[in-house]
């Protein structure tokens, strides 16, 4: 049984771009198997695959956990799920074989995207430059050499692909019209999660929702800070403060709203799928996050988002620019440590990089967001 998820394709601009073309490509499978932020980072690309060649099939190879985050886009007509298993792994690739892509382009790059390729029998297989030899990746193609925004980094790999192979170079226009990263969300679910805050009371003020987890120890923001920053949200801003939490995640968001102890500090319910995280996102102002997955859905759904950066590059997972001019999407960090984004996993001293983030500077940052954005909420009033 195929592992797959059916979305309606609409009427895709400009038909006729790639119709007289030959080598364009009729089949076109896209890999990007895990982590939300690289998956969401991978949906420009996908919108530009399907801007270059409005004809073509362009299905999406993702992991289970991550699929819903692809649902209804426009420019993917079928969200493949990734089995679990070695064995039906094997037979998934074998599967995959018989739809005979013309191209896949491999954002993964690790062993499991590199089985699915070696088994596809697709014509081009493309990545960026890597170690895998020609009979996995016949394309490949050289990394962009400046730090740029990753989704504009996968973006690119389109842009060399679609350039050599098909004759059919991207414009800037290309490049900005498909930027930031969007997931969509039906109406019915917004409209659900309008309810949900109006319920709540949260429609009376500036909906805030903060963000305090991170997988890795060394993109973590103090909790003490959290806490401090909800409670001048609440107290100088009038702010309802929702604290957002994943799988694992509950215990840290739940000490933060107790510790701010005001009745305007909650914690958020459990959001089952990334559609739900969405929508919930899509009520509020403003998000304040670590570099996170959530951060990665709230600018999808254009919601401004603060991030606080410590050990990971602003520049390769915020929309341009990535600094604190952004009028939507700024980042704050410390800029003057000496080791400012170090990308180490697990910080080797004392987390300078977070202690030197106080809460009054990113709460001024914060005030400047808030009425930015009307929050979907009072769209669909």
């Amino acid at each position: 049984m195929w592992h797959k998820r059916q979305v309606q394709r609409p009427k895709s601009e400009g038909r006729s771009r790639g119709i007289d073309n030959p080598d364009a490509p009729r089949k076109i499978l896209v890999i990007q198997l895990m982590r939300l932020g690289d998956v969401l980072l991978s949906t420009p690309a996908a919108a530009l695959l399907r801007r270059r060649f409005p004809l073509a099939r362009i299905d999406f190879l993702v992991g289970a956990p991550f699929a819903d985050a692809l649902r209804f886009n426009p420019n993917i007509n079928t969200v493949l799920i990734l089995p679990r298993g070695l064995w039906s792994r094997f037979r998934f690739f074998l599967k995959l074989r018989r739809n005979q892509y013309d191209w896949i382009i491999d954002f993964m790059a690790n062993g499991t995207s590199a089985w699915a390729i070696g088994l596809s029998g697709a014509k081009e297989r493309i990545v960026f430059e890597s170690g895998f030899p020609s009979f996995v990746h016949n394309r490949s193609f050289p990394r962009p050499k400046e730090r740029r925004y990753s989704a504009l980094v996968k973006m690119d790999l389109v842009e060399q692909a679609a350039a050599l192979l098909a004759g059919s170079p991207a414009s800037q226009e290309d490049f900005e019209k498909n930027l930031p990263p969007k997931v969509f969300v039906q109406d019915d679910r917004l409209s659900a999660w309008k309810a949900v805050v109006e319920s709540c009371g949260y429609q009376s003020a500036p909906l805030v929702f903060v963000s305090p987890a991170s997988r890795q120890s060394s993109r973590r923001w103090k909790k003490e800070y959290f806490v401090e920053l909800s409670s001048m949200l609440v107290r100088e801003r009038g702010a309802h403060v929702v604290i957002l939490w994943g799988p694992g995640e509950r215990e840290l968001a739940r000490e933060i709203a107790l510790l701010a102890s005001h009745e305007r500090v909650r914690l958020a319910p459990r959001l089952r799928r990334i559609s739900d995280l969405a929508a919930f996102l899509g009520q509020g102002q403003l998000l304040i996050t670590n570099c996170n997955g959530a951060k990665h859905v709230a600018v999808a759904m254009n919601v401004p988002t603060l991030t606080i950066h410590t050990s990971s590059d602003p520049i390769a997972w915020n929309p341009p620019p990535a600094d604190s001019t952004n009028s939507q999407f700024p980042v704050i960090r410390k800029d003057d440590l000496w080791c400012i984004g170090c990308q180490k996993n697990i910080c080797p001293y004392h987390m300078e990089c977070a202690v030197g983030v106080p809460p009054r500077a990113v709460f001024n940052l914060a005030v400047r967001l808030l009425g930015v954005r009307k929050s979907y909420a009072a769209n669909l009033a």
